[in-house]
């Protein structure tokens, strides 16, 4: 079946994704975790049995899953495949880390994005961008994070990039320092339904949703969101998601107001401070506008 690569939601039918099955590139032990953004040294038997897991729940909703075969040996973050791609109308947009144990993701990445065949765009200069910051709401707008990963010069190079694809109504959200990315502050269930922990949200988000004719879905639990990443999930398809298990707050909520929710233990890999979205690049989706 030929792939059109590309996407205008979060939640158009989920077609194709990469994902990078955890390699040597985890089993050194670092002297200092917080370089590397994680919490605690994952076991690496857990976490690439989790993996193969989260790759599994895909593929049995038809999804069709890409590897990223190889990466460099001091990019113990590499799993976290978002960061360094996120889909665009048109192709994809390629992350420019300024996290020293994140540089050279880049290269692979885009690397194995093209020999897909899959349009890619890149940012230069004192730009810094991770794919993680970017999330469409539909054909012609998007919200860019301001963030500890994506600073302003990022940010209007991917705004440009955008429009150039049709998006000019991109709204800059400042993300809180307690958050690495703006998908860990909110998620996207449906073409008129996000989620979020309020707490963690500046009002102007949430504003900014509402004044786009989104319901928004509190979760209040911030334990939940903060160290299960329970907002970190990635829609299947209109009305079903997929997130992390150990959030059973967040997806009785979720389920409460109509979502169809699909839990996967990805517990290990949480360690690194990435969840479900964070593990995810999508390639593409079916077009919702």
């Amino acid at each position: 079946m030929k792939i059109e690569w590309g996407t205008d939601s979060e939640v158009g039918q989920l077609r194709a994704v990469m994902l990078r099955r955890p390699g040597p590139e985890i089993e050194c032990r670092p002297a200092d975790l917080a370089a590397w953004n994680w919490r605690q040294v994952m076991n690496p038997r857990l976490a690439r049995a989790e993996h193969d897991r989260l790759a599994a729940a895909y593929e049995r909703h038809g999804v069709a899953v890409f590897y990223l075969g190889q990466t460099g040996a001091n990019n113990p973050n590499a799993l976290y495949c978002r960061d360094m791609l996120a889909a665009t109308p048109s192709g994809a947009l390629i992350g420019r880390t300024g996290v020293a144990c994140r540089v050279g993701e880049d290269v692979f990445v885009q690397e194995a994005a093209s020999g897909l065949g899959i349009r890619t765009a890149t940012i230069t200069g004192q730009g810094t961008f991770e794919g993680a910051d970017l999330l469409l709401l539909n054909r012609r707008s998007a919200f860019v994070g301001l963030s500890q990963r994506t600073n302003a010069e990022g940010v209007r190079q991917v705004a440009a990039k955008l429009k150039c694809e049709g998006v000019d109504d991109v709204t800059v959200i400042h993300v809180p320092e307690v958050l690495t990315h703006l998908d860990c502050m909110m998620g996207f269930a449906a073409s008129d339904l996000a989620f979020l922990c309020p707490a963690l949200a500046p009002p102007d988000a949430i504003d900014a949703l509402r004044a786009r004719g989104y319901r928004v879905i509190k979760l209040d639990d911030i334990d939940e969101v903060l160290t299960g990443f329970a907002s970190n999930a990635v829609a299947l398809a209109p009305g079903e998601i997929l997130m992390p298990s150990g959030n059973p707050r967040s997806a009785e909520t979720l389920r409460a107001a109509g979502v169809r929710v699909i839990e996967v233990d990805i517990s290990e890999l949480l360690l690194g401070c990435g969840g479900v979205h964070c593990c995810t690049a999508v390639l593409a989706r079916d077009r919702m506008n």
